[in-house]
């Protein structure tokens, strides 16, 4: 199923008490204001999640560089992920300028857990080798966010033109043939982002 609507101002419901360990491959988890404490995340990484911890989780694709028009962000979230991608700004590791997409053009795709689950498996050698480098080397964003109780697990990947045709061959390959919709969005971004494919 999809949904497709304009997100024009998100409520921010979030106090950053810490730097994020984008450093670390398994992710990190950020602080609520007063009702969270810092967690890194403990084996398994976020890309190797058993479908019952994927109950609340979502992945966004951010195309942070040049556009002659808005280029559609896909957020791909199973069916119980009651929180919002606002929540992604914990684990962006760039200027909150560049991910300007994300406030007014943005495409859902609602997944169950097993194709989320199997997306992650797919791309977890292209993207878990780029989680944490420098936040100019990549102008796309992968972002993982997972919730369990009051935490928030999350990295993000900068993925640069040698990794982007790769990342996208593996999401769709982690998609279900009946998701037909979800398919055609994510394969639209794909060519609008990568110039050998269009």
């Amino acid at each position: 199923m999809l949904k497709r609507g304009h997100y024009f101002a998100w409520g921010t419901r979030i106090g950053i008490a810490g730097a994020c360990c984008a450093g670390l491959v398994l992710g990190c988890s950020r602080p609520r204001e007063g009702n969270m404490e810092m967690v890194r995340s403990k084996k398994p990484s976020m890309f190797e999640r058993e479908e019952s911890q994927l109950e609340r989780a979502l992945c966004k694709i951010t195309w942070l560089g040049f556009q002659k028009v808005p280029i559609w962000t896909v957020v791909i979230r199973t069916q119980r992920c009651d929180f919002s991608i606002a929540e992604c700004r914990r684990f962006h590791s760039g200027d909150p300028g560049a991910y300007g997409n994300d406030t007014f053009a943005v495409k859902e795709i609602v997944v169950s857990p097993r194709e989320l689950r199997d997306m992650l498996s797919r791309v977890q050698s292209v993207v878990q080798p780029l989680v944490g480098r420098p936040r100019d080397e990549g102008d796309l964003s992968f972002v993982v966010v997972w919730r369990a109780a009051s935490e928030y697990e999350g990295v993000e990947a900068r993925l640069d033109l040698r990794h982007q045709e790769a990342f996208y061959r593996a999401i769709l390959g982690g998609l279900s043939a009946e998701s037909k919709e979800a398919r055609e969005v994510v394969r639209n971004q794909f060519d609008e982002v990568v110039p050998a494919h269009r």
